[in-house]
């Protein structure tokens, strides 16, 4: 294996990395959101809600808007419910004939 070829494939581990840290990062983020806005009432959820999009659109621009972090919660909610299934079935995996 020449250097290039070994730059790449480290390029390639560390890439890998990164990436399966920001997505353990954004679900850690996401669940801590579900329960900081379902945690509420509705008219208290909602408030915090907007203050939420509004500070973190000042903080990191486009893409906090109301609707979007409800969509976050939704995602999140459904990701742990097809995460469940999904680890269910691997375990059952070497069970099926």
């Amino acid at each position: 294996m020449n250097k290039t070829e070994e730059s790449r494939g480290l390029f390639d581990e560390i890439s890998g990395l990164i990436e399966q840290a920001r997505r353990k990062v954004a679900s850690a983020i996401n669940g801590e959101m579900v329960v900081i806005m379902k945690s509420d009432s509705a008219k208290y959820g909602k408030q915090i809600v907007q203050s939420l999009t509004a500070q973190l659109t000042q903080q990191y621009g486009r893409g906090f808007s109301v609707q979007n972090l409800w969509h976050s919660v939704k995602f999140h909610e459904t990701y742990q419910i097809l995460s469940a299934v999904q680890r269910e079935f691997s375990g059952l995996n070497g069970h099926i004939r």
